[in-house]
């Protein structure tokens, strides 16, 4: 069965990530390729660019949105809807410098400072 419009038009607009997930849980009509590729485009549109090879929008929609709660979950990083801006990227990058050594964050920046004035 499709989901009229308005049911479409009514969760692109006014529905945020959680319940749309949610949604999925409870009615597995919700897992229309349109509805996600539509939510995506109305909310997300840049993540379309992020989209790998073989990926659903469904798929795409659960990865990105996954990374965006956990971006502002453990580093309070709001969603930019810039082009070059990839949540998933993002998040993996800010894991790893988190795991970098503080006490040695002096000496790697004095390092890097010194290769910036050649």
């Amino acid at each position: 069965m499709e989901l009229s419009k308005d049911v479409y038009e009514h969760m692109t607009n006014f529905a945020d990530d959680a319940t749309i997930l949610s949604m999925l849980s409870v009615n597995k009509k919700f897992n229309d390729e349109i509805f996600f590729q539509r939510v995506l485009t109305r909310k997300y549109p840049h993540l379309l660019n992020f989209r790998k090879e073989g990926e659903t929008y469904k798929q795409l929609f659960i990865r990105m949105t996954y990374y965006i709660a956990k971006n502002k979950e453990e580093f309070n990083m709001p969603y930019l809807d810039a082009k070059s801006y990839n949540p998933e990227t993002f998040y993996k990058k800010r894991k790893r410098v988190n795991k970098i050594d503080i006490q040695s964050l002096p000496q790697k920046a004095s390092f890097f400072s010194f290769l910036d004035k050649k």
